[in-house]
C-alpha cells in the first residue's frame, strides 16, 4: 500500500513537472521566435539604409560639383533623408550584435528549460536572459524611435525649392573669377571644368549671351590674359553647338568671334533648371519607413513580452517552490501514518 501510494504521488509530480517543463519551452520558443523575426528586421532596415545611402548625387548636384561651386544650400531635394539614412545605418552593425548575443542567451535558456529537473541556477539564467533581452530591445527602442519620428516629418515636409537666382549669382561670381582660358588641353583645372561643363550640359556662360558684351567681359579671359583679351573670340569655343573636347578647337568663327544667333549654344542657368533634383525614388523611402516602422514595433512586443515572461518566470518560481514544500510535508506525514499503521498491525 505504501510503495502504491509512493508511486502515485511520483506520478503526480512527474506530471507538474512536465507541465511547468512544457510552459517553459513555450514561452522560450515565442521569445526566440520573436528575437529571429527582429534579426531579420533589422537586416531589412540595413538593406534599405544602405540602398539609400550609396544613391548618386542628383543631377543638378552632380553639375554644380563638376564647377566646384561652392553653394550654401542642399541642391537635392531628398538630402536631409540621405544623410539621416547614413545615421540610422551606423546604429546597425552593433545593433545587429547585440540582436544577435541576446538571441542566443535565449536559445541557451530554451535548452536549459528541457531539462528534466529544476535547479535554482536554471531560474536565475532564464531570468537574466529575459532581463538582458529586455534592455537590449528598450535601449535601441529610443534611437529608433527618434529616427523614425525624423524620417516621418522628412516625408511629409515640403522640400524648400531652390533659389536660382542665388544659384546665377554664385555661378556668375565663380565664372568671373576662375575663367582664364577657353582651351582644355592647357588651360588652368577651373577653366578646364568651366570648358568640360559648357560641353557636358550643353550651355553657354551664366546668363543668355545676347552678342559680343556677354557674362565673360569680366573674367581674366577678357581682362587680363586669353584669346578673348586678344580680341580673337568674344566666348569660348566650346560655347558653339555641335563641338566635342576632341573638336571644339574646329570651331566656326561666326560663333565665338562674330557670335552670330543660333550658333551657340543657350545660357547655363536654364539647363540647371531642367535638371533633377531628385535621387532618391519614393519606393526606396517609403521602403525604409515600412521597415522601421515593422522593426518599431517588434522593439515593443519583445519589451511586453520580455516583461510578462519576467514576471510569469518569477510567480511561477514561487508557486512551484510553495508546491514543493507542500509535497514533501505531505510525504513525511504520510509515512508517519504509514509507519504507526505498521507498528499497530505487527502489535
Amino acid at each position: 500500500m505504501e510503495a502504491g501510494f509512493e508511486q502515485m504521488q511520483f506520478s503526480r509530480e512527474e506530471i507538474e513537472e512536465g507541465v511547468r517543463r512544457n510552459n517553459h519551452l513555450f514561452r522560450c520558443y515565442m521569445l526566440l521566435a520573436l528575437k529571429t523575426i527582429l534579426l531579420v528586421a533589422i537586416v531589412g532596415v540595413y538593406c534599405s539604409n544602405k540602398n539609400i545611402s550609396e544613391v548618386g548625387p542628383c543631377k543638378l548636384k552632380a553639375a554644380l560639383d563638376s564647377i566646384r561651386l561652392n553653394y550654401i544650400f542642399h541642391p537635392c531635394a531628398d538630402s536631409a533623408i540621405k544623410m539621416k539614412s547614413g545615421e540610422i545605418l551606423s546604429l546597425r552593425s552593433p545593433e545587429f550584435f547585440f540582436n544577435f548575443f541576446s538571441t542566443l542567451l535565449v536559445l541557451i535558456s530554451t535548452c536549459l528549460s528541457h531539462c528534466s529537473n529544476e535547479k535554482k541556477s536554471q531560474f536565475f539564467i532564464r531570468m537574466a536572459c529575459i532581463v538582458v533581452v529586455g534592455i537590449d530591445a528598450i535601449g535601441f527602442l529610443s534611437a529608433d524611435g527618434r529616427n523614425y519620428t525624423s524620417l516621418s516629418e522628412m516625408m511629409t515636409e515640403k522640400e524648400a525649392e531652390i533659389d536660382y537666382s542665388q544659384l546665377q549669382t554664385l555661378m556668375l561670381t565663380s565664372l568671373e573669377e576662375n575663367y582664364k582660358s577657353d582651351n582644355i588641353t592647357t588651360g588652368d583645372m577651373m577653366s578646364t571644368s568651366w570648358n568640360m561643363f559648357f560641353i557636358r550640359y550643353d550651355c553657354c556662360a551664366v546668363r543668355e549671351v545676347l552678342g559680343t558684351t556677354n557674362d565673360f567681359d569680366n573674367t581674366p579671359w577678357c581682362t587680363t590674359n586669353g584669346t578673348c583679351q586678344a580680341t580673337a573670340s568674344q566666348i569660348p569655343k566650346t560655347c558653339c553647338k555641335f563641338v566635342t573636347k576632341n573638336n571644339y578647337q574646329n570651331a566656326p568663327s561666326n560663333c565665338h568671334a562674330s557670335v552670330n544667333p543660333g550658333t551657340y549654344k543657350q545660357n547655363c542657368v536654364d539647363r540647371m533648371r531642367k535638371l533633377s533634383i531628385y535621387n532618391i525614388k519614393e519606393w526606396q523611402v517609403f521602403g525604409l519607413w515600412i521597415s522601421l516602422s515593422i522593426k518599431l514595433l517588434l522593439q515593443v512586443l519583445t519589451i511586453c513580452l520580455s516583461f510578462g515572461l519576467l514576471v510569469c518566470e518569477f510567480f511561477m518560481h514561487r508557486i512551484f517552490q510553495k508546491r514543493q514544500k507542500k509535497h514533501r510535508s505531505t510525504n513525511r506525514r504520510n509515512k508517519e501514518d504509514n509507519s504507526k499503521f505498521t507498528d499497530t498491525s505487527v502489535q
